[in-house]
């Protein structure tokens, strides 16, 4: 098999002695494809903090980091042509669907704008970056679909090895009355405690969205609300109302409606699921093969002084944190 042209070359320092690299030139190349500096500094940016890279960096912690960082822009580039040779495409429901999801984690529209311009994205530009993400796990997901499929016996030695991971944990379902003021949320609490009917309150004063509901939050187990919704969600008796809590989202008065225990799940409820996982890792492990071999045989170029001179905006990494 023909051997990796993997060539680190190193060239001459600018004119004037420090001087920092054009923002245009290419730090690399992948098969001829350029990465350029600007696109690496970027990145720094954004997502240095996932590295630990900060202010209290020193110079050789961060030039580990950029080379990480270039590391994974390197695999980026060759599973993005890959996917591309594969044909592979994302639906543009899925990608709106992948958007919308993110959207959901902040209060509204304005806030997610701020937080991805915090990152030095514009909105299009992370638009595409999600839609390359999504390439990229649909690449990797093709591998587990040619994989032979775990036989009944092997599923049933996962269970009994991994029983711990298949117990359905407590699950509460709760309303909620969420309001903008400590005021509001006990005048509230008030009339419900006397009499007034919680998903008729909820509709008519709440702000969340759920008020459409009447505020039913649904089941939900512990770690997926927030802590403050837990303590006194869990807390509660059935048809209980909590005391007014305070989160980042504002004024909560909540009500338990229904409490499942947590329970051991059979082994045929998630064999489905068990074959799933199965696959997964024969798929992963397959994708791991042929992505050393796609590494070893692409033709990478990779411009060392120009990484090392790289300035990094550390102040920018300490506002993502």
């Amino acid at each position: 098999m023909k051997k990796s042209i993997i060539i680190i070359y190193v060239l001459l320092a600018a004119c004037s002695q420090g001087a920092g690299p054009a923002p245009d030139k290419p730090i690399a190349t992948v098969n001829n494809q350029p990465i350029l500096s600007a696109f690496l500094s970027q990145t720094l940016t954004a997502e240095g903090w996932k590295y630990g890279l900060s202010a209290a960096s020193d110079t050789p912690t961060t030039l580990k980091i950029k080379t990480q960082i270039l590391e994974s822009l390197i695999k980026d580039a060759l599973l993005l042509e890959e996917a591309k040779v594969r044909n592979i495409d994302v639906a543009a429901e899925d990608l709106q669907k992948d958007v919308e999801g993110f959207q959901r984690l902040y209060q509204n529209e304005a806030d997610w704008k701020a937080a991805i311009a915090q990152r030095g994205y514009t909105e299009e530009r992370w638009k595409e970056k999600r839609r390359q993400a999504l390439l990229i796990q649909k690449l990797v997901e093709s591998f587990s679909q040619n994989v032979e499929a775990p036989a009944s016996e092997e599923i049933t030695r996962y269970y009994q090895s991994h029983r711990q991971d298949f117990v359905r944990p407590e699950e509460i379902r709760v309303r909620q009355i969420a309001v903008d003021s400590l005021e509001k949320a006990e005048g509230l609490r008030k009339q419900i405690v006397s009499g007034a009917d919680f998903e008729k309150m909820a509709r008519q004063f709440s702000l969340s969205p759920d008020r459409k509901n009447g505020g039913d939050l649904g089941f939900f187990a512990k770690g997926t609300m927030p802590k403050e919704f837990d303590d006194a969600g869990f807390s509660l008796k059935k048809g209980e109302v909590s005391e007014v809590i305070r989160s980042s989202y504002g004024y909560h008065v909540l009500q338990l409606l229904d409490r499942k225990p947590a329970e051991q799940m059979t082994l045929e409820t998630v064999r489905e699921k068990i074959a799933s996982l199965l696959r997964q890792e024969r798929g992963r492990a397959a994708f791991e093969i042929w992505y050393k071999t796609k590494r070893e045989t692409a033709q990478i170029f990779i411009n060392q002084t120009e990484l090392e001179s790289l300035a990094v905006n550390i102040q920018g990494m300490e506002d993502n944190e």
